[in-house]
């Protein structure tokens, strides 16, 4: 009784040690995993230390994933009993990988396998630098403040993703399968924005030099904010809006009932079919210069 009692007050340390063998440049390393103890209402928390040359995440779990910069490649975890021990975490040379795999909870003798609830897992990734993410799985990715040369960023599968603050020189996103993806400020020299297949992409403070949009099969694509130049390609239903970002020089095709509102500053070119919607302010020059190609 005493012992339980110890344990619901977190008073109790135990550490842990548990080899990870993980393939790194053909050697094996150790991941040092030490159990910090139990909170209040079962929950318990583990510290993992990473090897300095992590540079990419793949996320396929669930709970909420929180990545931001530090000295050092750590990663914390917090959560019930049966989620911590249905977690793995892998390190395959420059990839942190962390998925999650299914339980059994057993009620008179039937056992069905589950997925630990997510509301009941957290992560705290602290990394010094980061090029590539990877998210699908079941849970929420929360990146920021950032500050890297290149990022690219691939979503999928219903995923929740937010971005609160990203300064880099190339940005890359793609976003699938009902992603739901939520930029709140990115500096960037160039930057390009793919969504299919009923993503939706918010970015509510851009400012860059070149911005790619490639959206199609219902995707939407809503940005705010500042670019020289704009490239846009739309189809197959896709919802572009624009109009809140001053462009200077905008490039746009749109077809099979894509439909886009964007702002032109200096020069705007349109091409799209008999179905597609391009509605569009600019500038007295660019009112006087503009001219439609139907195809």
């Amino acid at each position: 009784m005493r012992m339980v009692e110890q344990l619901a007050k977190g008073s109790l340390r135990v550490s842990v040690g548990l080899v990870a063998l993980v393939a790194l440049n053909g050697c094996i390393i150790s991941v040092d995993v030490e159990d910090v103890g139990m909170f209040e209402g079962g929950w318990s928390e583990s510290e993992r230390d990473l090897s300095a040359n992590l540079t990419k995440i793949d996320y396929q779990g669930g709970g909420t994933l929180y990545v931001v910069q530090g000295d050092d490649a750590r990663l914390r975890l917090q959560g019930s009993r049966a989620a911590l021990d249905a977690v793995s975490v892998n390190q395959t040379g420059a990839t942190l990988h962390i998925t999650e795999r299914k339980i059994a909870t057993c009620v008179v003798g039937v056992c069905p396998s589950r997925q630990p609830s997510g509301e009941h897992l957290r992560y705290y990734l602290e990394i010094p630098d980061v090029e590539d993410i990877r998210h699908s799985g079941s849970g929420e990715l929360k990146v920021g403040p950032l500050t890297t040369q290149r990022l690219v960023i691939v979503v999928e599968n219903h995923v929740n993703t937010k971005f609160s603050s990203i300064n880099v020189r190339d940005f890359a996103l793609q976003a699938q399968d009902h992603a739901d993806i939520h930029v709140e400020t990115l500096d960037a020299d160039e930057v390009s924005l793919a969504a299919s297949s009923h993503a939706d992409v918010y970015a509510h403070d851009v400012n860059t030099l070149e911005l790619q949009v490639y959206a199609d099969d219902h995707a939407q694509v809503w940005l705010a904010g500042r670019a020289d130049e704009a490239n846009v390609r739309l189809s197959d239903h896709a919802s572009f809006d624009a109009s809140r970002v001053e462009v200077d020089v905008v490039d746009i095709r749109a077809d099979d009932l894509a439909v886009a509102r964007l702002w032109a500053e200096e020069s705007l070119r349109i091409y799209r079919d008999d179905r597609a919607t391009v509605d569009w302010t600019g500038s007295a020059e660019v009112r006087e210069q503009h001219a439609v190609s139907g195809h």
